[in-house]
């Protein structure tokens, strides 16, 4: 899969809800740093993530704004739309 169609897919399973997929696109030894979660290292964490995301919203999506891909690295800019549980929104 080229860089593009990782991004891609990316996108694709977390708008699906389809987070066993989404997991495939990490290495076991992942390393991200991310807003919320801040720095974050191992597959293992990513799927205790997915855990909190599956009980923790009742709505979650993240479109892509813009897309930026040279050659094996790239760059996401998106908008998250999400609900909690209880169905309190989030932008």
């Amino acid at each position: 899969m080229n860089t593009r169609a990782v991004i891609e897919t990316y996108y694709d399973t977390v708008n699906k809800g389809d987070w066993d997929t989404w997991l495939t696109l990490f290495d076991d030894n992942v390393k991200i740093d991310e807003q919320l979660a801040g720095h974050v290292e191992g597959i293992e964490i990513l799927r205790g993530a997915v855990g909190v995301m599956k009980k923790g919203y009742s709505k979650f999506f993240n479109r892509p704004r813009y897309i930026v891909v040279d050659g094996d690295q790239a760059c996401g800019i998106s908008h998250i739309e999400a609900a909690n549980a209880s169905g309190v929104a989030i932008d």
